[in-house]
C-alpha cells in the first residue's frame, strides 16, 4: 500500500497495549468513543511519520476499511493527535 496526498494508513490496535516507553494503556485511559489508537502501516512520500509509529487520532476523522479480516484506517496526517 502506498497512500497519496498526505494520507497515512493505520492498523487499528487494542487499547490494552504497552507503549515503547513502557506505559501500559488500558481501557479507560483513552476515550474510546472519540479517540482511536493505531500503528502506522504505510505513509505517503515526505511524511513526518514512519511505519510502526503508534498514534492517537480522532475516530471521526478517518475512513475505516478491512483487508484480509484486519481493520485499517486511512487518515490525513494533520488529523493525528499524538505519537506515543
Amino acid at each position: 500500500m502506498i497512500p497519496k496526498n498526505g494520507f497515512i494508513i493505520l492498523r487499528t490496535k487494542k487499547t490494552e497495549e504497552m507503549t515503547p516507553g513502557g506505559i501500559m494503556l488500558v481501557k479507560g485511559d483513552i476515550d474510546q468513543d472519540t479517540l482511536g489508537f493505531g500503528a502506522v502501516e504505510a505513509v505517503c512520500a515526505g511524511s513526518e511519520f514512519k511505519t510502526g509509529d503508534e498514534v492517537i487520532f480522532c475516530k471521526w476523522s478517518p475512513v475505516e476499511w478491512k483487508l484480509g479480516g484486519e481493520s485499517f484506517y486511512s487518515i490525513q496526517e494533520s488529523e493525528i493527535i499524538a505519537v506515543l
